[in-house]
C-alpha cells in the first residue's frame, strides 16, 4: 500500500469538512444572525409598545377627570343662553334662601370683546332679611352657571329694617354668538280656515227643508 493513501484520505476528509462548513454550517450561521437581528428589533418594538400602552393607560385614567371638567365648563358657559333654565335656577336659590321677594329682568345679549362668547346682562332684585339675602347671594356666587356682578346696591326694604332691598347688575355668559334673549322668536303658523259645509242644492220647484229648532226641555216647577 502506498504511503500517500492515508495522506490523501486526510486531505479528502478535510475537503469534505470544509465543504460541509461552507454549504451547511455557514447558512445556518447567517440564519442565526438574522434571527438575532429580528429578536433585537422585536425587543425594541416591544419597548415602544409598552411605552405607548403606559401612556394610553394614563390617558384613560385621566379621561374621567377631563370629562368632568369639560362638563363643568359647559355648565358654567353653556353653548346656548337657556334663559328659562337660568331663571329657574335663580328662583330655586331665592326659594331655598327664603327671601321675601325676587325678580330678574334679562336684557338682550351682547358680544364679549376679545372672546368667542356672549354675555347676557340681567337686573336682579331681592328683598328680605339680612340672612336670607346673604344666603341668596352665596347661592348666586356658587351657581353652576358662571356670572359676574357688575354693581350692587343695598337700601332699606319696603317694610323697614331689618328688611333690605338689594339690586344687582349681573352678567351671565354663553358661547352662542347668535344668542338672543331666550330662544329665537318663531313665527306662529297662520290658523287654518274653518271648513264650511257645502250648501245643499235644491231642484227647481223644490221647497228646502226647514231647519230643525233645538229641543227645549221645560224646567220642573219650582226649580
Amino acid at each position: 500500500m502506498s504511503r500517500r493513501a492515508p495522506l490523501i484520505a486526510v486531505v479528502v476528509f478535510v475537503l469534505v469538512a470544509i465543504l460541509m462548513v461552507v454549504f451547511l454550517v455557514r447558512p445556518k450561521l447567517s440564519d442565526i444572525g438574522a434571527a438575532e437581528d429580528q429578536l433585537t428589533a422585536a425587543e425594541v418594538e416591544q419597548l415602544a409598545l409598552q411605552t405607548e400602552l403606559s401612556r394610553l393607560q394614563a390617558s384613560a385614567e385621566d379621561a374621567a377627570r377631563l370629562r368632568a371638567e369639560l362638563a363643568r365648563a359647559r355648565r358654567a358657559v353653556p353653548p346656548i343662553a337657556d334663559l328659562p333654565g337660568l331663571i329657574n335656577e335663580l328662583q330655586t336659590a331665592a326659594d331655598v334662601a327664603g327671601v321675601d321677594f325676587f325678580s330678574i329682568a334679562p336684557s338682550s345679549p351682547v358680544p364679549v370683546e376679545g372672546a368667542q362668547a356672549t354675555e347676557v346682562p340681567a337686573q336682579i332684585q331681592v328683598i328680605g332679611g339680612f340672612f336670607p339675602v346673604d344666603e341668596f347671594l352665596f347661592r348666586l356666587e356658587t351657581l353652576p352657571r358662571s356670572s359676574k356682578v357688575v354693581s350692587l346696591t343695598v337700601s332699606e326694604g319696603v317694610d323697614g329694617l331689618p328688611q333690605i332691598d338689594v339690586q344687582l347688575d349681573v352678567r351671565f355668559f354663553t358661547t352662542d354668538l347668535q344668542a338672543g334673549p331666550g330662544a329665537p322668536a318663531q313665527i306662529a303658523p297662520e290658523p287654518a280656515a274653518p271648513e264650511t259645509s257645502p250648501t245643499p242644492e235644491t231642484s227647481p220647484g223644490e221647497t228646502p227643508a226647514p231647519e230643525e229648532s233645538p229641543t227645549t226641555i221645560p224646567s220642573p216647577e219650582g226649580a
